[in-house]
């Protein structure tokens, strides 16, 4: 997949761009764990989503390289459809 231009502040809120489609949201912190609730919001013209998603955002052991990454499982509210994407610092 072709993930680019991911940026987040200090307050959580973040885009990325997967492919076609641009993912706008939040990161919450679920309870005293290290995953991550969000909702998000799409666009593209060409991008195919249900225009909300929200699901899951797990930080994931750093690999070989060591670059922190971020695995995002976001879904729609009636869970046909599923984006999943993995984005790395660097």
């Amino acid at each position: 997949q072709n993930v680019t231009g991911f940026t987040i502040d200090a307050n959580g809120a973040y885009t990325v761009s997967v492919v076609d489609c641009i993912f706008t949201g939040t990161l919450v912190q679920h309870g005293a764990t290290g995953i991550f609730d969000t909702q998000v919001k799409t666009s593209g013209a060409n991008c195919k989503l249900n225009p909300a998603l929200k699901g899951i955002v797990t930080p994931l052991s750093m690999p070989s390289n060591n670059l922190p990454q971020l695995a995002f499982q976001l879904n729609s509210v009636d869970n046909t459809q599923t984006a999943v994407f993995i984005v790395t610092k660097g």
